[in-house]
């Protein structure tokens, strides 16, 4: 402050002038030395004169770089870095030094750098021991100057990881789970990464001493991540769980021994036990987290012993669970029981039997077909009786084939009645329910009925031709009556009660035409009813005679004589009483596959081509009449 220390500065410098002729100027000093106090003062001055000393207040030069990081209250991992403040410290020399003895008497980093803009993200790294406690500090240095080391003010000190401290589940906790996160504290480590750094191994067991064969034995390599899940399979048991620091060779003390206690009870059961007076859609649980499945026993009887009263669910259903999944359905006005099973792999847990009464009914009385009756068609008109309420709007009915109504076929009807398509010889169950509109009900359901479909078509009774007729022409129109449900009819006509060889017809209709009938034959017909691949039985087996023999053609008898037949497909055809001016031979279904024109000839050979074995129809023209014949080709 005298200004006559040896190590008085003196700079010279014409200041600088803003627009407003007012000075700016700004000096720096290098290389001061530690830790001292310094003074300045400041003079004016030019040629000829100078103005008196400005003395300003004294300033102190730092002791050396503040020490940022590791923290004497922090715990670290092997990996650590050296954090300390570098600009401020008037200088571009460091040394730093780490040691586990307060002293620094055997320190095992000890490191110079230089720089003059901070470390940019290459600050001094040190690998270290867990389970150990060490000392560090750094002293500065210029061209002029050292500095003290820092310790010799602050002793820094900090400690690596003796063994993770565990956070949660807290110690001998009672969990309604069985799958759950595991966490303790992180392990700090600042320069580490997933591939080298910090790993974790943790256990849980239910044994105290880890050595059941339940162990678990997990390794977790990323040390951003300090949790895990348990995974246990036993309901109502104590398990015991702890952490280690595990990293290539070296291997933490195990943290200490926390217990848990899994799940020993379903909670948020409903509906709950004594409850009356309800209708439930659902049993309703609080779920368990770890679970495989869920067993739901359901019964009239408190020792849910009926058969088929138990129900296995699957994990992934939601959390409610209805009875309309487990195909069951509640009837009014009545007591029933249920107990609850929650299990893994390896254990299961029960809750207590829950006992409840459902309301009474309050739904769509039916009318028919009554229950358990047989009905008469497939064409089933079902009835029921108005529901008394201003809400209902319309009614749905559902038709099903399984007793507690699952697939049931869904209808809807603005009246009281609707008629339902079904198949043959079937149980079916109907309900109906009053609804205000397609969403909202207005009632119950009514209770479930059943009918019985008849197992197939009646018969068919045959109208005309009479048993045992006579035709009198080649083509006749046969008749029969209706069958209900009846979609459409099979004739046959033969030359033989058995049928072989008989000309097929299908017909929509309660009728078939029929030609090319020949004379002098006796026939064989029958019919059945078919419906949606469904067929009838047989009709009875009527016959009819052919005989065009009768009024004007009388008059003039015409005799004619085809032989051989059967033959091998070529016919001689005589007629001693007029002349053949046309011969047409029809197959059994009566398509023409043969015809040919003759100038008037009493006797004649024909060989029609690709005639197959069968029944054929030949048609000769005279001149008098057309008389059909049979013929076989054999």
């Amino acid at each position: 402050i005298e200004n006559n220390s040896p190590n008085l500065k003196s700079i010279e410098f014409v200041p600088l002038y803003d627009s407003k002729e007012n000075t700016k100027d700004t000096i720096s000093f290098k290389n001061l030395f530690y830790a001292q106090n310094y003074f300045l003062t400041i003079q004016l001055f030019n040629g000829a004169d100078r103005i008196k000393t400005r003395y300003n207040q004294s300033f102190r030069t730092y002791e050396h770089s503040s020490m940022r990081d590791p923290y004497s209250f922090r715990k670290y991992g092997t990996e650590t870095e050296l954090n300390f403040d570098t600009s401020y410290s008037m200088g571009n020399y460091f040394r730093v030094q780490v040691d586990s003895n307060s002293d620094f008497s055997t320190p095992f980093f000890d490191s110079i750098y230089t720089t003059t803009i901070g470390f940019e993200g290459q600050r001094p790294k040190v690998d270290l021991e867990l389970s150990e406690q060490y000392y560090w500090r750094v002293k500065n240095a210029h061209e002029e100057d050292t500095s003290l080391w820092s310790s010799s003010y602050r002793l820094s000190m900090f400690e690596t990881f003796t063994a993770p401290q565990l956070i949660s589940p807290s110690n001998n906790i009672k969990l309604n789970t069985l799958h759950f996160k595991l966490q303790w504290e992180r392990v700090f480590e600042q320069w580490g990464n997933s591939n080298d750094g910090i790993f974790y191994q943790l256990q849980y067991d239910t044994s105290v001493d880890f050595n059941s064969t339940e162990l678990k034995n997990q390794f977790i390599l990323d040390n951003e991540i300090n949790y895990d899940s348990a995974y246990c399979e036993y309901f109502n048991t104590a398990y015991y769980w702890r952490v280690r620091i595990f990293e290539g060779t070296d291997t933490s003390v195990w943290s200490d021994v926390r217990s848990f206690t899994t799940a020993d009870n379903i909670f948020r059961i409903e509906p709950e036990n004594g409850d009356t007076n309800i209708m439930p859609s659902f049993i309703d649980w609080l779920s368990i987290t770890g679970t495989t499945g869920y067993i739901l026993y359901f019964d009239t009887s408190i020792n849910l012993n009926s058969p088929n009263n138990k129900w296995i669910v699957n994990r992934n259903k939601p959390f409610f669970h209805s009875f309309f999944e487990n195909n069951t359905n509640l009837n009014f006005n009545t007591k029933y029981y249920f107990k609850l099973a929650v299990f893994t792999n390896k254990d299961t847990l029960y809750s207590d039997t829950v006992g409840f009464t459902t309301r009474k009914r309050n739904g769509v009385v039916l009318s028919s077909p009554s229950n358990k009756a047989v009905e008469k068609t497939w064409q089933t008109l079902l009835r029921w009786n108005a529901f008394p309420s201003s809400s209902t709007n319309q009614y749905l009915i559902e038709v099903s084939e399984n007793m507690n109504m699952s697939d049931s076929s869904a209808y809807t009807s603005n009246g009281l009645t609707r008629s339902v398509s079904l198949l043959p010889a079937k149980t079916y169950y109907w309900r109906v329910r009053a609804m205000f509109n397609n969403v909202t009900p207005s009632s119950d359901y009514s209770v479930i009925w059943s009918f019985s479909t008849k197992a197939g078509l009646d018969s068919v009774l045959l109208n005309i031709p009479a048993d045992s007729a006579t035709i009198t022409a080649s083509q006749f129109t046969f008749r029969w009556f209706n069958v209900n449900d009846a979609q459409n009819y099979d004739l046959q006509v033969g030359f033989d009660p058995s049928f072989t060889g008989f000309r097929p017809f299908n017909s929509v209709l309660l009728s078939q035409n029929v030609d090319l009938l020949s004379s002098g034959e006796r026939y064989y017909w029958r019919v059945r009813a078919n419906s949606s691949g469904v067929s009838s039985k047989w009709s009875e087996v009527r016959t009819f005679d052919v005989n065009l023999s009768t009024g004007i053609n009388e008059l003039r008898s015409t005799s004619l004589n085809i032989y051989p037949n059967p033959s091998e497909g070529i016919f001689n055809v005589e007629i001693d009483n007029g002349s053949i001016y046309q011969i047409d031979i029809f197959n059994i279904n009566g398509k023409l596959i043969y015809t040919s024109n003759y100038k008037g000839v009493q006797d004649l050979e024909i060989s029609p081509n690709n005639l197959g074995t069968g029944v054929y129809f030949l048609k000769t023209h005279s001149e008098n009449r057309v008389v059909t014949s049979k013929i076989l080709v054999q």
